[in-house]
């Protein structure tokens, strides 16, 4: 950055206002719109109170980070793509991403900060601060843990970090949202499913209060006699030696002097457990992880299915934003198009060994795949001569094999 752009960025956020909501809306919103019908506060630590969405905040972040990501490059002549194992950033997102954290743990943050958020930010929105050297070249990528507010005017979008006091391009951040309704500021999806968290957090308190304060009774002895410390003795040890114990089931009690036995409810009732039930299958329709996963066993489906199904429809979209605010910042207008980010989700969507051999076979058949293509997918070596692909299939090949020759005869006695 220029001295001139550091001038006018002075001056920028010299004309922000930096007092109220407009600085601090996540944080104003969720004062104000936290509490629920059940008056528990929503917040990122409280929500991970849910067994269920702690379990699929961990299987979305660790799942997503070990995803293989890495930079191609593109031929653009004939589209053929290799890993771009020279550029700078190859060793940064394949290895090392910052000085304080590798590539797993740099997405796996990322990941659980959208899910739901950290002690200094909300859920919905995770800044990455583009570090760059003289030379232009990507130096570190560094996750932001502060507040900030967004700042647009004709010419550019800012970045106005509350505690560093920086005022960062659009292109020197990379922001990932979790929900957007304007593209600009991503929506805390806490705060929308505030009824849903509030609900199951109520439940598992109330369990917990009654569990904690020994309040699992079976029955209770009335009367309307008053009685001193001695008579209640009597009463007590009278029933116990009488009607308690696994050889008392299935007795009659013969109760006098006016006392009677009130049953009281179980601490667990069928209705607490298909209430935790609902809340399992709520945390999978809110963050798209398969039921098994969450200790919920679904006898409807099979779980290579659910396995394609998650992959496809809840890892591919949360890939797909990555790769399009990487690409779209981390490259200069001459590696457009020609390098790119992408992961490599082809290892989740082959299923179990069998059916892997037979996407592979399928795969050979049709010359999409070497054997030695195969073989590195596997995690083999390469072998000499594996880089031949396959004959292709009779029913949709145009080749025409050819005969082998005879040779001419050279006399007519040789011809018959």
């Amino acid at each position: 950055m220029g001295i001139f752009d550091r001038v006018n960025n002075l001056f920028k956020r010299s004309q922000t206002n930096t007092l109220g909501p407009a600085r601090d809306w996540q944080l104003w919103r969720s004062l104000f719109s936290s509490q629920n019908k059940h008056k528990i506060n929503v917040n990122p630590k409280t929500s991970l109170e849910v067994p269920s969405f702690w379990r699929a905040v961990d299987v979305l972040s660790t799942q997503f980070a070990a995803i293989d990501f890495i930079p191609y490059r593109i031929n653009p002549d004939d589209k053929t793509i290799e890993e771009a194992r020279t550029h700078p950033l190859y060793k940064l997102l394949k290895y090392r991403p910052s000085p304080h954290y590798d590539t797993f743990t740099f997405r796996e943050t990322i990941m659980r900060r959208l899910l739901n958020g950290s002690p200094k930010t909300s859920a919905g929105n995770v800044l990455v601060e583009i570090v760059r050297n003289s030379q232009g070249s990507v130096q570190e990528l560094k996750i932001i843990d502060e507040r900030y507010q967004v700042v647009i005017d004709d010419e550019m979008t800012y970045y106005d970090l509350e505690e560093s006091k920086k005022l960062l391009r659009y292109d020197e951040v990379l922001h990932f949202k979790a929900w957007s309704f304007d593209g600009i500021n991503g929506e805390n999806p806490l705060v929308y499913l505030n009824n849903t968290f509030g609900r199951a957090i109520s439940e598992l308190r109330h369990a917990a209060s009654f569990y904690g304060n020994g309040a699992q009774v079976d029955l209770i002895l009335e009367t309307e006699m008053p009685l001193n410390e001695q008579q209640r003795k009597i009463i007590e040890q009278s029933w116990e030696h009488k009607y308690s114990g696994p050889d008392s089931q299935g007795k009659t009690a013969l109760l006098s002097h006016g006392v009677k036995a009130k049953p009281l409810g179980k601490g667990v009732s069928e209705a607490d457990i298909n209430s935790r039930k609902l809340t399992v299958e709520d945390i999978s329709n809110i963050t798209g992880v398969p039921l098994p996963l969450l200790g919920q066993i679904d006898g409807r489906y099979n779980l290579e299915f659910l396995n394609r199904l998650f992959v496809q429809y809840t890892l591919r979209g949360w890939c797909k934003r990555f790769e399009a605010e990487m690409n779209s910042k981390l490259f200069s207008d001459r590696e457009m198009g020609r390098i790119e980010v992408r992961f490599d989700l082809s290892g989740l969507m082959q299923g179990d060994l069998q059916a892997q051999a037979s996407f592979f076979r399928e795969m050979y058949n049709i010359r999409v795949f070497n054997p030695n293509e195969i073989r590195q997918q596997l995690g083999k070596n390469p072998y000499e001569g594996g880089d031949r692909y396959g004959m292709p299939l009779a029913s949709n090949s145009t080749e025409v094999p050819q005969q082998p020759t005879q040779p001419e005869p050279n006399t007519e006695e040789d011809a018959l």
